[in-house]
């Protein structure tokens, strides 16, 4: 859970700092590293909500 936090909120920062660069590669009208960072904060989520329901059911059983 800790990694997946780490690579969330590092995602996140790395978001915002990528949309200040002026060399980015481009792809269309999006950057990719936003878009690979995009990637990690949906990931992150994913396993929030993964470990979230999960618990839930084991506390109900």
């Amino acid at each position: 859970m800790v990694c997946f936090t780490y690579i969330g909120l590092y995602s996140i920062a790395r978001f915002f700092v990528e949309g200040l660069r002026t060399d980015s590669l481009m792809l269309g009208s999006f950057r990719i590293a936003q878009l690979v960072s995009l990637v990690g904060v949906v990931l992150w989520i994913a396993v929030l909500v993964f470990y979230y329901f999960k618990n839930k059911i084991e506390h109900i059983i």
